[in-house]
């Protein structure tokens, strides 16, 4: 299954739920807090993989009308910068 099939095929419940928990989060903790990561269980028998945990998390983001910037912060920038921080010594 393609990955926009899959995204296509998951239940409206399951992005908007997403979308709850996410947007609480991001009130609690500001974007400059927050790192996607993904790893799958090792006993997961789910058909998806972290590239799909990924669109659908950016999906939830542009649910919520977040700029791109705070999502590219998400998806990268924040990491980035906390390990180059702890790179430096500065964890």
């Amino acid at each position: 299954m393609s990955l926009l099939a899959t995204i296509a095929c998951l239940p409206f419940h399951l992005l908007n739920d997403l979308c709850f928990t996410v947007g609480p989060a991001v009130e609690a903790f500001g974007f400059e807090r927050i790192v996607f990561g993904s790893a799958p269980s090792p006993t997961s028998r789910a058909y998806s993989n972290a590239g799909d945990w990924y669109e659908i998390a950016r999906e939830a983001f542009a649910e919520l009308g977040v700029d791109q910037e705070s999502v590219d912060a998400v998806f990268g920038g924040n990491a980035q910068r906390i390990y180059a921080a702890a790179s430096n010594g500065r964890a």
